[in-house]
């Protein structure tokens, strides 16, 4: 957990047919896994700055020390929303609603919406929200020493939107008395978390977070205000979107966990390809669930590699490679 080191770039020399680059650092990298080491462990490497940045000055009140901006687009139905290539730091806002580095704030079907590329870095309150909104994409993103919850699916309506090959790294705990609410789990910080299980996760990587890396807590209602658009829907029921190809590891709880409230899907729900490796806690773990699969992926040194308890039944697992002790 936090593992990590961070560098400054000194200096870039492209090659003359600007393939390849050389770039210089001020110090030695530690020694780390690489993929020649072995394919399946290896690091990641992520760019932190941007060209252009949203910075955050402190509040003016003192009483409000983790005050930031906050970017949101809300109550846009149908109008595609495009922000590309920018540096977020010090964002978000500590105990209020709604105000987070990156917020995606009922808008019901925005299909053709993309937030690319970008970073959001040393937030005081979560990282990119979705609320009440659907069909966006969220791709090649990163986040790097956020506080609660990183990738927010929030309410448990939301449906069809995409997450795909972000990276979120040292996701950091809230403590009790900063939650936003008392229902709110920010202060066992999971880098995604989501109460919608109806969306697409495809090739994410979460590393070193405080306590879990995906965490899908579903409620047999959906909750907060968007509850009266919603109404006789049950999230722990709805079917699975996809879940395919992610990575958890070196966190300080669980890889993967579906906790407490469990998933019943009525056609089962089949979870593809996950590597996870180094957690503190299991690497899956489902809780009092039914109709759950788990399909290839790799499982090694963790707590246990996969745990299945509290009554959760029906659950498949094949082509899994599991292995307690790798050699690395």
């Amino acid at each position: 957990m936090y593992d990590t080191e961070l560098l400054y770039i000194k200096n870039i020399t492209l090659s003359e047919d600007g393939k390849f680059a050389e770039i210089k650092l001020p110090e030695l990298i530690r020694k780390h896994t690489t993929v020649k080491d072995h394919p399946d462990y290896a690091i990641e490497v992520a760019l932190l700055t941007r060209n252009m940045q949203f910075l955050a000055d402190r509040d003016d009140d003192p009483g409000y020390p983790k005050h930031g901006g906050h970017i949101k687009f809300f109550h846009t139905p149908n109008v595609a929303q495009t922000l590309i290539g920018v540096e977020v730091l010090g964002y978000g806002q500590l105990r209020s609603l709604g105000r987070y580095p990156i917020h995606l704030h009922m808008n019901q079907n925005v299909i053709g919406t993309k937030i690319s590329y970008n970073t959001v870095r040393d937030s005081n309150q979560r990282c990119y929200v979705v609320h009440d909104t659907h069909n966006a994409t969220f791709e090649y993103n990163v986040a790097f020493n956020t506080s609660g919850h990183c990738f927010v699916v929030e309410d448990g309506g939301e449906e069809d939107n995409v997450f795909y090959r972000n990276l979120g790294a040292c996701t950091k705990a809230v403590a009790d008395n900063e939650l936003v609410s008392i229902t709110e789990s920010d202060h066992q910080a999971s880098t995604f978390w989501t109460s919608a299980p109806k969306n697409i996760f495809r090739e994410n990587v979460c590393a070193g977070s405080a306590d879990t890396g995906f965490w899908y807590e579903m409620l047999e209602h959906v909750r907060g205000p968007s509850e009266l658009f919603y109404i006789g829907v049950n999230p722990s029921q709805e079917p699975l979107g996809i879940f395919d190809g992610n990575i958890v590891h070196s966190n300080g709880g669980d890889g993967f966990k579906l906790y407490p409230n469990g998933h019943f899907p009525k056609t089962v729900a089949v979870f593809r390809n996950t590597k996870a490796f180094r957690n503190k806690g299991d690497g899956v773990l489902f809780h009092n669930s039914k109709s759950l699969a788990i399909e290839g992926g790799i499982y090694a040194d963790n707590r246990q590699q996969i745990e299945i308890d509290k009554q959760a039944d029906d659950i498949r697992i094949s082509n899994a490679i599991v292995e307690g002790y790798s050699d690395l």
